[in-house]
């Protein structure tokens, strides 16, 4: 049987890299993980991938908003 990894007890601070969508999720769904006991070092990088969809999701809603959901292009 494989070593599992120890679950964390405190939520590391969200990365860097993630926008103000994505920080929110993070600060919102990593000690609810901790909390439960499922939240280990291991899972912070695909925690983090969850949440920068947010960021890209929120960006592209954004975009959306503004221009509408159809464009026209040279031919029509």
């Amino acid at each position: 049987v494989a070593p599992t990894p120890a679950a964390v007890s405190t939520a590391p601070p969200a990365p860097a890299s993630l926008g103000r969508d994505g920080k929110k999720v993070w600060t919102s769904l990593v000690p609810q993980l901790i909390e439960v006991g499922v939240f280990s070092s291991l899972d912070a990088a695909a925690v983090a991938d969850y949440c920068r969809t947010f960021d890209e999701v929120a960006s592209l809603d954004a975009q959306i908003k503004r221009h509408g959901r159809t464009y026209k292009t040279a031919s029509g």
